[in-house]
């Protein structure tokens, strides 16, 4: 029996609520009033260091939780996204309040088991304990029985004649960084300076090193010579921003850590961001770093399941916190290319190349995971993604995205847009689900199922959409753009002459639509009716003539023209 209906989550209100309960049941009020007593001992007095208690104190990681839970409660639910710390807790806590939650509801994990009560309080196994109740969770949603306390691996997983053994290991990012990005950033804030700051180091910090590294920076920027063997840059950013700003930097693939601090206001001009600044730590030897600690982790959980005979072997390796920004505003007014792909795509190689060379393994998932947030501060989604390399993987089994509704005052056309927003970003199974969320808000909102429709059937799920886009021109015979969608499906499906009407009756509702003549041109091309084509692609460039698609189906029909011709 689990302890959240997820379903009726509607309001950030509602999850803080429900994640306070859900924390008090499985590790009891008592435990976390009595760690949260120990971690306000340590609170730092000045102002823009709060956070830093969440690296600094030896408590369970569940009282951080519960105190981050009042704080935004305190806040009117609203997190601050001054620095990544508070919120990256947030995503762990989301990430094993929701796999947890669902072994309770479906009875693979109990409340009354000793064993895992032991793990659960225990600060130390609870650490380790997290990142395995995720993969558990995610095989018992696609029908396996699981096990967290197998006799090898961290957890075993069957369904019918299947066997699986998985070891989970996490890379976890050095607290110097953290305590950095505090340091730095607060001195940027009281001396009310917006910068670019860009520190590249030679090696990872330790945290003897944070004061005389932050106290080198300071020194830089102020003009001050240096003696430390430190490479830093910076340059100023502006004290508003309206419009997006891309910073582009060199070498991305060294980027060790990223942290933006800035304001985030509505104005009437839209989404302002007030005050930024863009913290930049390097490490020249980041990736072999990195490939050492990957190795250790991946020999030793291969050591742990050399016991496994006769079943399948995986190995889980999280790499959240090592690889990307885990924690991304949309819209985002400040974009930053941290070298994510790059280093990803290398580091699969590498776990490519040790695969080769270890074959009783039969497959190795590198996870991350991802909670965005809108502008104003109100998490609407925690992403989990995998990268799995070769070998086998469980069928059914899919690291999938985990949606938790945490809308405040949006309204229906408000989730529409924000739809539409995520399609962009290709967040696909986010933007179904806000624009069905529209739907459920606002049933005759012929824009949530006209963009349904559409995303759909760009999916490959034709016949679906059809259900759609016919539901947006019953509510509205003269909607073009779903008329339009509607035509775009049925080509899909090769009904050629029932799409020729749809884009057709745009045409006579809507004379000076170019989608339409193109649209019309693009099926008397596919029906090769070159002549045809050639006549409403030109119409189209006629009413549009930097249509960039029209210009390049009429340099194909010409061509296709000319060589009919000659032959």
């Amino acid at each position: 029996m689990g302890f959240i209906s997820w379903e009726s989550v509607k309001r950030p209100d509602d999850l803080i609520e429900a994640l306070k309960r859900f924390l008090e049941h499985v590790f009891g009020k008592e435990l976390l009033l009595r760690e949260l007593e120990s971690l306000e001992r340590y609170r730092p007095k000045r102002g823009h260091e709060t956070l830093k208690f969440l690296i600094d104190v030896n408590v369970h990681r569940a009282a951080r939780w519960y105190r981050i839970l009042r704080d935004v409660a305190g806040r009117n639910y609203v997190f601050a996204l001054n620095y990544m710390l508070e919120t990256e807790e947030f995503m762990h806590l989301m990430l094993f309040a929701y796999a947890f939650d669902k072994l309770l509801q479906l009875g693979k994990a109990s409340l009354q088991d000793n064993n895992l009560i032991g793990r659960l309080k225990d600060r130390r196994g609870f650490e380790s304990l997290m990142y395995e109740i995720l993969i558990a969770s995610n095989y018992a949603e696609n029908g396996f029985d699981v096990d967290i306390f197998p006799k090898a691996g961290d957890v075993f997983a069957k369904k019918n004649s299947i066997e699986v053994y998985i070891e989970c290991k996490r890379l976890r990012r050095e607290s110097a960084y953290n305590e950095l990005a505090v340091k730095v950033g607060s001195w940027l804030i009281e001396r009310k300076l917006n910068l670019l700051v860009d520190v590249e180091l030679t090696k990872t910090p330790k945290s003897r090193d944070v004061e005389s590294i932050s106290n080198a920076i300071r020194e830089h920027i102020e003009g001050r010579k240096i003696e430390r063997n430190i490479k830093i840059r910076y340059h100023p950013l502006p004290e508003y921003l309206r419009d997006p700003l891309t910073l582009y930097v060199e070498n991305p693939e060294s980027i060790e850590y990223v942290a933006i601090t800035s304001y985030f206001r509505l104005s009437e001009e839209g989404v302002e961001v007030k005050e930024p600044k863009v913290l930049i730590f390097r490490n020249v030897g980041r990736y072999s770093e990195l490939v050492t600690k990957i190795n250790n982790a991946l020999e030793e959980a291969y050591d742990q399941l050399k016991a496994v005979e006769s079943a399948r072997k995986v190995i889980c390796l999280d790499v959240t916190e090592v690889v990307g920004r885990p924690v991304l505003q949309l819209p985002e007014l400040i974009r930053l290319d941290v070298g994510a792909d790059i280093l990803i795509s290398k580091l699969e190689d590498y776990v490519r190349s040790w695969l080769v060379k270890h074959t009783a393994v039969d497959a190795i998932i590198l996870t991350s995971a991802k909670l965005y947030f809108d502008a104003i501060g109100f998490p609407f989604a925690t992403v989990i993604e995998n990268k799995t390399i070769a070998g086998y993987v469980a069928p059914g089994w899919t690291i999938s995205t985990r949606m938790i509704p945490m809308l405040k005052d949006y309204s229906p056309e408000q989730l529409v847009n924000l739809g539409l927003h995520l399609k962009e970003l290709g967040l696909y199974q986010l933007s179904e689900f806000y624009f069905r969320k529209a739907l459920d808000e606002k049933p005759c909102l012929k824009e949530a199922y006209n963009n349904l429709g559409r995303l759909l059937t760009d999916l490959g799920r034709i016949e679906e959409a059809l259900q759609y886009l016919d539901k947006a021109i019953e509510l509205d015979p003269n909607y073009t753009s779903a008329l339009i969608n509607k035509g775009i499906a049925l080509a899909k499906l090769w009904r050629f002459n029932e799409a020729l009407e749809y884009f057709k009756k745009v045409a006579s509702i809507k004379p000076d639509e170019p989608k339409a003549y193109y649209n019309i041109a693009v099926i008397y091309e596919m029906m090769g009716d070159i002549a045809n084509a050639l006549h409403y692609v030109e119409e189209a460039l006629a009413l549009n003539a930097n249509y960039e698609l029209a210009i390049r189906l009429k340099n194909f029909l010409e061509k296709v023209r000319k060589s009919s011709t000659s032959n």
